[in-house]
């Protein structure tokens, strides 16, 4: 009998969290469609009251802003995405910068954009977050705690026998530089160096 109440347990689990993740997925691509929505919205306003101005890509062929929210959903840099979905990807810098100055005229295709490059982040966390529940695959875990929190997580040396060590997320005060026996902290990178184990009479 305890078997079977600890196996209908963890079935309403997995229907929860299969609940749960129906649930943020609808929200996100809610989110995205209505996106899209404003940015077609535009390209017809844009089509219709144009008075010779030239219209840009996502303008004139909305069409073509659908395969590259594709290939960046897919996880690609906006350069690759921007040359898969036939795009010059200059435009798509362009577009970016001239929103982030203000010009609302591309604040429409920069929010297709952010959103999309959200989805594709949020979803390779959801795959490195289900991996690391795995025991066998802990390191997926690690490895997503170095990058989010590298103050709490980061790798750190303590003393460097040989080589070069890089730590990625490492802060600038954690950086030490070992130098034949010479220890040199980061703040005292410009100091110059003794062989001997000291600062020079310079």
């Amino acid at each position: 009998m305890a078997d079977v109440v600890t196996m209908q347990r963890k079935a309403r689990e997995i229907a929860d969290r299969a609940m749960a993740q129906t649930r943020s997925d609808e929200a996100t691509s809610l989110s995205l469609s209505e996106a899209l929505a404003a940015l077609h919205a535009h390209a017809e306003e844009a089509q219709r009251t144009h008075n010779g101005r030239e219209l840009t890509v996502f303008e004139k062929h909305p069409d073509r802003i659908g395969r590259l929210v594709d290939a960046l959903t897919a996880g690609n840099y906006r350069d690759t995405a921007a040359t898969l979905s036939g795009i010059a990807a200059r435009s798509v810098r362009g577009w970016m910068e001239a929103a982030e100055r203000g010009d609302s005229r591309y604040e429409a295709v920069a929010q297709v954009i952010r959103i999309a490059e959200a989805l594709a982040e949020a979803a390779s966390v959801r795959n490195v977050r289900a991996a690391g529940k795995d025991p066998r695959f802990w390191a997926a875990d690690m490895t997503y705690l170095e990058r989010r929190y590298p103050d709490r997580w980061a790798r750190r040396v303590e003393e460097a026998r040989g080589g070069v060590t890089v730590i990625i997320g490492a802060r600038a005060d954690q950086v030490q530089i070992g130098v034949h026996g010479v220890q040199v902290e980061a703040g005292d990178a410009d100091a110059p160096l003794n062989p001997a184990g000291g600062e020079t009479d310079e």
